[in-house]
């Protein structure tokens, strides 16, 4: 990787960047500081050429900001990712400490690690001096967030949904013994549970085969197009509360619980309008932020050699047998 980048790889008011400022700059970026096995002398002159773009920004607003008095600290990381922990869902924050205790840690020591990273200092310091000076001060006027809205309809679309629970029988298709085997147990047990619905999750946990049963047979949400059709069909025509019979798919017979179920419906402008303004605030924060990388670019004197390789389009030669005759 290393011999694929130049000796000068950029300069900065004349100041070069060599190979080996660039090269460790690089294995901070990359995953546990290891080249990846998909990176070859084919795809490594895209990824060299980014990560030298990066770079280059990197140092211009980390200099720019030393202009607005804005000084990485410590602190400010720990204070940043207390915040951003506070924010999490229960099942967020578990996952989270899930994931940190495989490698021996707690929330606590994956904080104070992110604090001490110079890097991840700067880094918090730009985001948060840029959503103060930059995000939080643009204003979108009415009509913009209207407009979109009304622009981009459909991606406010709800779908309806239908919240489910399951028993299921397993067959084997190639052996007819089988089906007719799991269709009489599901009949029996289909009509067991429409007798006594509260059943229904201690059945699923005794004679259900899915993973599910652990759960007493929930599947949770579920949209269109997500199960078999023959089941789908059936679970989105059911009321909430009612069980169906037996339903066919492609290797299983299945019992289904339809719990509740919630149409369709369209999410109306009040309900979706601080989340337009706030991503038309962050699109327009872009555009100045690159205008900004842009104007220091021309005023720092940056050359960058290392660049992203001309896409070469080859030449495909059609098989005779192939041609139009």
């Amino acid at each position: 990787m290393k011999a694929l980048i130049p000796a000068k790889v950029a300069t900065i008011n004349g100041k070069t960047i060599d190979q080996n400022e660039f090269y460790s700059y690089l294995m901070r970026q990359l995953p546990k500081g290891k080249i990846p096995g998909n990176l070859n002398q084919k795809t490594a002159p895209y990824v060299l050429a980014v990560q030298a773009e990066q770079m280059i920004i990197d140092l211009l607003i980390k200099e720019y900001l030393k202009t607005k008095k804005v000084l990485p600290s410590a602190t400010q990381v720990t204070t940043f990712y207390h915040n951003q922990v506070q924010k999490l869902t229960p099942d967020e924050k578990a996952l989270l400490e899930a994931r940190l205790q495989r490698n021996k840690k707690t929330i606590e020591d994956w904080i104070s690690q992110k604090a001490a990273d110079p890097e991840i200092q700067d880094q918090v310091a730009a985001f948060e001096f840029f959503e103060k000076e930059y995000t939080a001060k643009i204003q979108i006027a009415e009509k913009q967030i209207s407009d979109y809205y009304h622009k981009n309809n459909t991606r406010f679309n709800v779908p309806e949904t239908a919240t489910i629970s399951h028993i299921r029988f397993l067959f084997d298709p190639r052996k007819k013994e089988t089906r007719e085997a799991a269709l009489q147990k599901a009949r029996k047990v289909a009509a067991a549970v429409k007798k006594n619905p509260k059943s229904f999750a201690a059945v699923a946990a005794k004679e259900s085969d899915c993973p599910s049963r652990t759960k007493g047979g929930k599947l949770g949400i579920v949209e269109r197009n997500m199960l078999h059709k023959n089941v789908e069909k059936t679970v989105f025509s059911m009321k909430a509360g009612t069980i169906s019979d037996p339903l066919e798919s492609h290797t299983a017979f299945h019992i289904v619980l339809c719990e509740a179920r919630t149409p369709a419906r369209k999410y109306a402008y009040h309900e979706v309008k601080a989340g337009i303004t706030d991503m038309l605030k962050r699109q327009e924060a872009q555009k100045r932020l690159e205008q900004l990388v842009a104007d220091l670019k021309k005023k720092n004197k940056v050359q960058i050699f290392l660049t992203i390789p001309h896409y070469q389009a080859y030449k495909m030669e059609i098989p005779a047998d192939a041609r139009p005759r």
